[in-house]
């Protein structure tokens, strides 16, 4: 049976998802030959910028966790969510598995045309290699998911990473942190469930998408300044959470919604965006 050194217990590990003695997902990276020796300093001490906060947040989401929730952490900077960090059972589509641990982490990172600039940056990083890669042609997406398992240091490191190297976020920003179970719509504040897109999250399968970006910054934008679109976001609080749970565990029902419903609003809002 093959196995590598550890490099944050050091020991010999079979276990090439997730270290079986200390959990760390590490061991991937020298399982692929990704350069791993400078993670830790000489005393043992993780030796890399991680975002203040991260962590604990992260520690908080996988507490939280149970077989009857989805947990889901967002990481905003200036009110806009660049980051969300879900529980893998909530991936399981992207993952191509059945088989989730509880709890454990999950990142999914999708890129468009829109986001060709970012889907390259990805692609340098070497760390990139870790993650599992599918593109939709029916809807044009390269997706990335990768489950971190319960490894929260690693996952906290690697999500610091992709901030900084390709979502441009200086090292010095603060960030702010929400994590809510996103079945229930129960954000930690009132605003935080208010900004959720849950239908189109689920579709699209993470808030990050840019159809949901599209379609959460029409409802801010014009929605929330009519009498009667006020009315409608009322209305989609307290009942998309409900529908997106379905949508979100049914492939079948991601397309169905992608194209009777995702695809028609988008073109619907873009015709109103013009006409103002």
């Amino acid at each position: 049976m093959k196995s590598v050194q550890c490099p944050s217990c050091g020991a010999s590990a079979s276990n090439l998802k997730n270290c079986e003695y200390c959990g760390s997902l590490f061991v991937r990276f020298d399982d692929l030959k990704i350069q791993s020796k400078d993670l830790y300093s000489k005393n043992g001490e993780f030796n890399n910028f991680i975002f203040p906060g991260l962590e604990n947040e992260l520690s908080k989401n996988l507490s939280l966790q149970t077989k009857d929730n989805w947990i889901v952490t967002e990481v905003k900077l200036n009110n806009t969510v660049y980051a969300q960090i879900v529980a893998s059972k909530g991936m399981e589509e992207f993952l191509k598995t059945n088989n989730i641990e509880i709890p454990s982490l999950a990142i999914h990172i999708p890129f468009g045309e829109s986001r060709e600039i970012e889907y390259e940056k990805f692609r340098e990083l070497e760390e990139s290699r870790l993650f599992k890669h599918t593109y939709d042609q029916e809807i044009g997406f390269h997706d990335y998911v990768i489950d971190f398992g319960s490894d929260f240091l690693g996952a906290s490191y690697l999500i610091s990473k992709i901030l900084i190297e390709v979502e441009g976020i200086d090292p010095k920003s603060e960030l702010n942190y929400e994590t809510s179970d996103f079945n229930e719509g129960n954000g930690s504040t009132k605003e935080s469930k208010k900004g959720n897109c849950f239908i189109a999250t689920a579709t699209m399968g993470g808030y990050n998408h840019p159809n949901v970006k599209e379609l959460q910054h029409f409802r801010d934008q014009y929605l929330k300044n009519k009498s009667w679109g006020i009315r409608f976001v009322d209305w989609y609080y307290k009942n998309g959470p409900i529908i997106a749970n379905f949508i979100s565990k049914s492939s079948f029902l991601k397309k169905i919604s992608f194209w009777f419903l995702i695809k028609p609003l988008l073109i619907v809002t873009r015709l109103v965006i013009r006409m103002k």
